[in-house]
């Protein structure tokens, strides 16, 4: 294998059969939940294991804030009963940013 750090950086493919970037696209991740299966996936492999996993734990604290504060303003505001799921929005749905850390 050629080494790429840019499309296959060594601290997510080394040694692996599944890349953490093939996953995060299979299973539909959100923004939150992709770098957050990036921190885990490499956790150990860059740096720092218990610095990885925090930043993990920071995207999904993170997430849940926002879904719970969405789940709120549904309650307050729901969408009328004959609307059709097409018209409630969704979150959208944004890459990791690279770090360099």
């Amino acid at each position: 294998m050629t080494h790429d750090p840019i499309g296959a950086p060594q601290h997510y493919v080394a040694g692996r059969t599944i890349e953490p970037l093939d996953a995060i696209e299979d299973w539909g991740l959100e923004h939150h939940e992709a770098c957050a299966v990036k921190y885990i996936s490499r956790a150990g492999r860059k740096g720092d294991r218990c610095a990885d996993l925090e930043k993990a734990i920071v995207y999904l604290s993170r997430k849940v804030v926002l879904l719970k504060e969405l789940r709120a303003s549904f309650a307050e505001n729901p969408a009328p009963i004959s609307a059709p799921a097409a018209e409630i929005p969704a979150a959208p749905a944004v890459a990791c940013q690279h770090t360099s850390g």
